[in-house]
């Protein structure tokens, strides 16, 4: 039985990989294929999600030194509407 490579040359980005649903959804498409860019406020705990995904057949790149934090952004804009 072949591998599942649907999603081969395709490319995933999600955010929070530290854990739960989000690293399980990182080791799934890396083992189907994908490259996964992971944005993360958590940089450390996600850090423990690139060798699973690795291990899955696939490759992680992380946007670390500019981590993901949303919040200041969405406060502002809920300040000007």
């Amino acid at each position: 039985m072949s591998a599942d490579t649907r999603l081969a040359g395709k490319v995933v980005v999600i955010i929070g990989t530290a854990g739960g649903q989000r690293r399980a959804a990182a080791e799934l498409f890396a083992a189907r294929g994908a490259g996964v860019v992971r944005c993360e406020v958590q940089t450390d705990a996600a850090d423990a999600t690139v060798l699973p995904v690795r291990d899955a057949g696939g490759e992680m790149v992380s946007l670390h030194r500019h981590p993901c934090d949303l919040t200041a952004r969405v406060r502002q804009r809920g300040r000007s509407s």
